[in-house]
């Protein structure tokens, strides 16, 4: 299993924890993802890829009264992996 494969795993996993729980326990879960890209070298753009990959796949299951929350829940989850992988990455380059 490739670097990307195994975040989209992880991502989906955690995603969808994150929309059955939308604490600080399932948002830690986006900062291990966020880690692990930066570990296994997984570019921001391919993030960004596979946000877009599960947030759909996600999207196309969800009824139409529950839009709003996943949309929400979405937007909260891939902020924090975006700010892990800026705030690790950063630090790397000081």
């Amino acid at each position: 299993m490739t670097a990307i494969e195994s975040i989209r795993r992880d991502y989906y996993s955690a995603f969808l924890g994150h929309l059955i729980h939308r604490n600080e326990s399932s948002l830690h879960s986006g900062y291990e993802i966020g880690r692990a890209a930066v570990v296994q070298d997984v570019s921001m753009l391919e993030l960004a890829t596979i946000h877009h990959d599960v947030f759909r796949r996600v999207l196309a299951e969800t009824p139409p009264e529950e839009v709003s929350e996943v949309v929400s829940a979405a937007s909260e989850f891939f902020v924090e992996i975006l700010a892990t992988y800026h705030m690790i990455h950063r630090s790397a380059q000081a």
